[in-house]
């Protein structure tokens, strides 16, 4: 249950995204989480090196793949990223979003530009909130 979930800061303490395990170590194998970003925050263009799939449990998100049109998802409404896409998750309005998610490997997070091109990212410790 979201509501009592532990969330795990991924990104920026006070923006999200955060994280709450349900199943499987994140760290080496397949896994399911609650995600959490925060009202009009995203996650950034990006890759991973495994397969997921999301359902939206709270708020209204969208998802976009590179060069795809923006889909608009609600409570319910599921979508899934192959490895090595680059794509992007928002959270539509003031209200925080929370998705579910099954990964079907290791996590991995590759940011990139919206051209597909990798960027740097600064190391960051994760901040329990």
């Amino acid at each position: 249950i979201p509501s009592k979930a532990t969330w795990t800061s991924v990104g920026d303490p006070k923006k999200g995204p955060w994280v709450a395990g349900v199943q499987g170590d994140s760290q080496k194998e397949a896994f399911t989480a609650f995600l959490k970003l925060g009202g009009g925050g995203d996650s950034g263009w990006h890759t991973h090196s495994s397969d997921y799939s999301g359902v939206v449990i709270e708020g209204t998100a969208t998802h976009q793949d590179q060069g795809g049109k923006e889909v608009k998802l609600t409570a319910g409404q599921a979508w899934t990223s192959k490895a090595g896409v680059n794509h992007k998750n928002t959270c539509v309005g003031k209200k925080d979003c929370v998705l579910f998610i099954a990964v079907r490997g290791p996590f991995s997070y590759n940011a990139m530009t919206a051209e597909g091109k990798a960027v740097e990212m600064p190391a960051m410790a994760p901040k329990t909130n």
